[in-house]
Formats: C-alpha cells, sequence, structure tokens
C-alpha cells in the first residue's frame, strides 16, 4: 500500500496517503467536468488513470530498491495531487505554531535574543506538533542561514524513529548531519517550495492590544501591536514524496512562513 505521511518554516508531514484516496481524488475530480463532452472527460479520465498507475509503479520500485538495499540518494516526487483535506486539521495546527513563532519573535528574551531563540523551546514545538495526531510523523521549524542567534544554520526536527520503536525523535538536522545545507540541497523540497511562495506574498496583518505586568511595580499600559498573520492558503502542500535522508517513507508534507519583527522570512 502507498502510504506517505504528513513533516516551520513551520513544516509538518503526514502519513498514510493510501492508493484509495489517491483513486478518490482523481475520479471525483473527472466527474466534476460537467460542461465538457464525453470525449474530453473520457480524455481526461484515461490521462488520471494513467499518472496514477504510473505513480504505483514508481512506488514498487522504490520498495523493490529498499528491499534489495540498494539505498537511495534522491528524493523521488511523484507527479500527482492528492485530497489534502483530509490532513486539514493537522495542518491548522502549523498554521498556528508559525504565526505563533511570529509573535515569540517580537519579544525580547535574554541575551538580546527574541524569546522565541530559545533552543529548548523550538525543541519541544517540534515534538508537541509529532504528538498532536497519529497522522502526524515529523516536524520541523528551520531558519534560513545566519538568521537564528549566532548559527549558519538551526532546524529542529522531531519524528516518528522505526529504529525506536516509534517513538519521537527529536534532533538538529544540521548538527545530526555533519552541517547539513537544506537551503541549498535540491533534495530538501520541503525548505524551497514554501520559502519561494513567502517570498512572493504578503500575509495580512492584524491588530492586537496589550496590558502587560512584568512586575509588581510597573503599571500595565495599553499597547497596540501589529503582525503579519498567516493563514491555511498561506501555507504550501508538497506533493507526494520519497523522503530518502529523514524517515524514509513516503510522505506529504505542509508548510507554513513565519516572520520576524522586520516582517522578513526566517
Amino acid at each position: 500500500m502507498f502510504s506517505p505521511w504528513l513533516v516551520v518554516v513551520v513544516t509538518m508531514t503526514v502519513h498514510h496517503i493510501s492508493n484509495r484516496d489517491v483513486w478518490r481524488h482523481h475520479f471525483c475530480g473527472a466527474n466534476a467536468e460537467e460542461d465538457a463532452s464525453r470525449t474530453t472527460q473520457d480524455e481526461i479520465t484515461r490521462r488520471r488513470i494513467e499518472s496514477v498507475i504510473e505513480a504505483l509503479r514508481r512506488v514498487a520500485d522504490v520498495e523493490q530498491q529498499l528491499r534489495e538495499n540498494k539505498g537511495c540518494d534522491k528524493v523521488d516526487l511523484l507527479n500527482i495531487t492528492f485530497d489534502e483535506r483530509r490532513w486539514k486539521k493537522e495542518a491548522l495546527l502549523t498554521v498556528q505554531v508559525a504565526n505563533l513563532m511570529t509573535s515569540l519573535w517580537r519579544s525580547p528574551g535574554e541575551n538580546g535574543y527574541p524569546v522565541g531563540a530559545n533552543d529548548a523551546l523550538l525543541y519541544d514545538f517540534v515534538r508537541s506538533i509529532v504528538l498532536f495526531s497519529p497522522p502526524v510523523f515529523g516536524s520541523v521549524i528551520c531558519f534560513d542561514n545566519y538568521l537564528y542567534k549566532n548559527y549558519t544554520r538551526f532546524c529542529p526536527y522531531a519524528f516518528r524513529d522505526p529504529q525506536l520503536n516509534g517513538s519521537v525523535h527529536v534532533i538538529d538536522i544540521v548538527s545530526a548531519s555533519a552541517g547539513y545545507d537544506y537551503t541549498t540541497d535540491k533534495n530538501a523540497i520541503w525548505w524551497h517550495k514554501p520559502k519561494s511562495k513567502a517570498l512572493r506574498s504578503s500575509p495580512e496583518r492584524i491588530t492586537s492590544y496589550y496590558e502587560e505586568r512584568f512586575n509588581t511595580t510597573t503599571p500595565d499600559v495599553l499597547q497596540k501591536r501589529t503582525f503579519p498573520h498567516v493563514t491555511f492558503e498561506d501555507g504550501t502542500w508538497t506533493r507526494p514524496y520519497f523522503d530518502c535522508f529523514g524517515g524514509k517513507v513516503w510522505m506529504v508534507t505542509y508548510l507554513a512562513p513565519f516572520y520576524n519583527e522586520t516582517d522578513d522570512f526566517l
């Protein structure tokens, strides 16, 4: 069975896309074209069937390659679409975490860094996203070069590790892979696609009012703050792909951007 998982950026990777999901999505799409001629409908249906068959053949090839211990050295991306509504609940959690990160980046913390620039906090964030729902295989919060503290790159990643009986394993992708650079690796489709979209778009802004008390002597003062606010539509889905370098499973990934105090993509 073809079973991809779902994987800030905030990202979340989902598992368990079955053959039935792919077929249902394609045939419903074909039947919806009420204004097309019968010939056109048949042609659309034929092409979609061929794309599904080709995708399933590719899945079988990869599985056979793994059984023969031949390994893999690149991401296999399937040229099919799927019905992502099945995982909208999980995707919306990713959106919430992305907006929380944007908010935390506007609150000063220790040593001149934002509150959100806290390694332990980010490790716990990605772990919590994975534990949110059984279909979630992994979650990652990655930063562009030189945008997190004094690190070159930082990318906390939590995933259900098959070698640890499915327990959640939390790492930094960069340090765990000898300085791995997802910003230049073409196989890191979960990074390049959302970054490209984020740089082309401008999220809506929302205004909130704060009265904060930080100690017993400072009076509360009403303050107006405006933040970029991403929605589900601001995020990005990848096509199903085989993650050769992480979980070594078929997966799809939903990704949502977050922003620093000057509204720049992090």
